[in-house]
């Protein structure tokens, strides 16, 4: 069974890829409290991850265009967060 993109489309995505400013502030505030939940459990420090989950989200917004709907936009960003922490804690 072949999974297909359309699956995984969020509109919020596509409306940041166009510039819309208020669905970039959608998508953060739908998704930082987990993203958030990620990086407290790898760093163990409220102020460390805040930091690490504004680099992430920065990282992400910037890199969007390169979102192509192979999975989903959360499990994108969480593996960006992952990858920022895991940088942070080297």
């Amino acid at each position: 069974m072949e999974l297909t993109s359309s699956i995984y489309y969020n509109p919020l995505v596509e409306s940041c890829k166009h510039g819309d400013s208020r669905s970039y502030s959608a998508l953060y505030q739908q998704y930082s409290k987990a993203m958030f939940s990620t990086c407290f459990r790898l760093l163990n420090s409220y102020s460390e991850a805040e930091d690490v989950l504004q680099e992430a989200f920065t990282d992400a917004f910037h890199h969007l265009h390169a979102f192509e709907y192979k999975s989903s936009f959360g499990a994108w960003l969480k593996q960006i967060v992952i990858n920022k922490c895991i940088t942070h804690l080297r």
